[in-house]
C-alpha cells in the first residue's frame, strides 16, 4: 500500500535466485550450512508477503515443520537448542498459517528465558535474540 510491492517482489526475487537459480548461493541439500534454517525461514516470508513462489514455499515450509525437534525447538547446525532459529521460525509460520507446529515452539521459548527475562546463545543473555524470542511471542499472540 505504500509504493513498495515491486521492491519486495524484486528481494523475492533475488532470495529466489540465492536459492533456486542457476548458480545458487545457498545448497538447500546440505543442512550443515550456516544460517540453514534462516534461509527457510527469510524465503518463506518473503515468498508468502509477495505471493510469489508457492511451491517452493510450501516446500520450505514443510522442510521447516520437518525439523522441529519433540522439545518444541527448531535446531542450529550443530543440533542444539537455538533460541534465535526457533523465534524466525514461529514468525515465519505463523506469516505462512501454520500456528499448530508453533505451539510448541512457544513453549520451548518461555522455557528457555532466563530468570531476569531475556533469551541468550550459548548462556549469554543476548539483546538481539531477546528481542527476537520477545517478537516471535508477541506475533504468536496476536
Amino acid at each position: 500500500g505504500q509504493g513498495f510491492k515491486e521492491d519486495a517482489q524484486d528481494m523475492a526475487e533475488v532470495i529466489y535466485e540465492s536459492l533456486y537459480g542457476l548458480s545458487p548461493d545457498f545448497d538447500l541439500s546440505n543442512l550443515n550450512q550456516d544460517e540453514y534454517w534462516l534461509s527457510h525461514t527469510g524465503a518463506i516470508e518473503a515468498f508468502t508477503t509477495t505471493n510469489l513462489y508457492p511451491t517452493e514455499r510450501n516446500s520450505l515450509v514443510e522442510n521447516l515443520v520437518n525439523s522441529q525437534e519433540y522439545e518444541g525447538y527448531f535446531g542450529s547446525i550443530d543440533d542444539g537448542t537455538d533460541v534465535q532459529t526457533t523465534a524466525y521460525a514461529i514468525m515465519s509460520l505463523l506469516k505462512a498459517s501454520r500456528r499448530t507446529p508453533t505451539d510448541d515452539a512457544v513453549d520451548y521459548l518461555k522455557s528457555s528465558q532466563s530468570d531476569s527475562g531475556g533469551w541468550g546463545y550459548n548462556s549469554i543473555e543476548n539483546t538481539e535474540i531477546t528481542s527476537e524470542a520477545a517478537q516471535a511471542i508477541f506475533d504468536y499472540i496476536r
